[in-house]
């Protein structure tokens, strides 16, 4: 199942209204345009979509889609961190990656504690179709 039927699915929007407080996407960064279209009208609004690290700063209601979420900087991830840790309880947050974390984890490229808050739920899926 392609990644537009599986979150149009009964099943995806079963994964997307369970309000997780972390969704992680592996697989799906080729083409984050179309998939922000497809994940926006079903999560909670207001939702702010991001490439890396949300320049203006973090939200704190409604859902947050960061793409490219392996490109962090490690002083990016130590922020985001402090974020889930301190104020993330009321955002949902959906992170997209091209290719899967924990070997980053494993090579110390990517923060273990923020893997494991990122990594509530994970949804393999090939690149998104036009």
């Amino acid at each position: 199942m392609d990644a537009r039927h599986l979150l149009q699915s009964g099943e995806g929007r079963a994964i997307l209204s369970a309000r997780a407080n972390a969704l992680l996407i592996i697989g799906a960064a080729s083409n984050g345009d179309e998939l922000v279209k497809i994940l926006t009208p079903q999560v909670a609004a207001p939702v702010h979509t991001a490439i890396g690290w949300p320049r203006e700063g973090m939200p704190q209601a409604g859902t947050l889609i960061i793409r490219e979420v392996e490109r962090l900087t490690l002083d990016e991830q130590h922020a985001m961190l402090k974020w889930f840790i301190e104020s993330a309880k009321s955002v949902q947050t959906i992170a997209v990656c091209a290719e899967p974390l924990f070997p980053l984890v494993a090579r110390g490229q990517f923060l273990a504690d923020l893997y494991y808050h990122l990594n509530h739920i994970c949804l393999r899926i090939d690149a998104c179709d036009s």
